[in-house]
């Protein structure tokens, strides 16, 4: 039973679904409120195919090629292929964000996502530190910075990323996929790249 309570948020919380959390979150929030419901769900639509559906479509070929050979890319030299796919797709997301005038906000979240994939990318082939723990450190950092930006604060939402984070932190414990250090650099990361790296870029 442990161990399944392990595998529910490993798969659950998967770093490549994150981003698609973030996106369902503005999506069913007031930002954007200057775009109608249309461009909206455009500018996330892309978004979303683009950052999640294309680096998923990417990972399930390089399982089926044996390029990886574990479901959660447990060999860290596996993952860079990956990876770089992931980075290059945040980078056209921010791109494209630039080009059309999106709110810079949503820009910066994109660029901060992709700073920190960029550290873990380099990270990773000296040490293993958690994209799982990243991952959850970066929802969390983007909704307090967006919360600051637009001066509101979910707290509902935050006490129940922590618990989430909390059990994304447990189970990587409990399945010894990592040591509490490579879990609190992660998170630290995460945290760092999607609300200090775009706050003090904004402000």
């Amino acid at each position: 039973m442990r161990r399944i309570l392990a595998l529910i948020p490993t798969y659950l919380f998967q770093p490549i679904l994150v981003p698609a959390y973030g996106i369902g979150l503005i999506g069913v929030s007031s930002f954007f409120y200057d775009y109608s419901p249309v461009l909206k769900s455009v500018i996330l639509g892309i978004s979303f195919l683009i950052a999640v559906i294309a680096p998923l479509m990417w990972y399930l070929l390089l399982r089926m090629t044996g390029v990886i050979t574990t479901s959660q890319a447990s060999d860290r030299h596996e993952r860079k292929w990956a990876y770089l796919f992931t980075l290059s797709a945040y980078a056209v997301v921010a791109f494209l964000c630039f080009y059309f005038g999106v709110e810079l906000y949503y820009m910066y979240l994109w660029v901060g996502a992709f700073f920190a994939l960029s550290v873990v990318y380099v990270v990773n082939y000296f040490w293993k530190i958690s994209a799982h723990a990243t991952g959850m450190g970066g929802l969390m950092g983007a909704v307090i910075f967006l919360s600051f930006f637009f001066y509101k604060m979910p707290l509902f939402l935050i006490i129940v990323l922590s618990l989430c984070s909390g059990w994304v932190t447990w189970s990587r414990l409990e399945l010894k996929a990592h040591t509490p250090g490579q879990l609190i650099a992660g998170y630290a990361l995460g945290l760092f790249s999607m609300l200090f790296l775009p706050f003090c870029t904004f402000f």
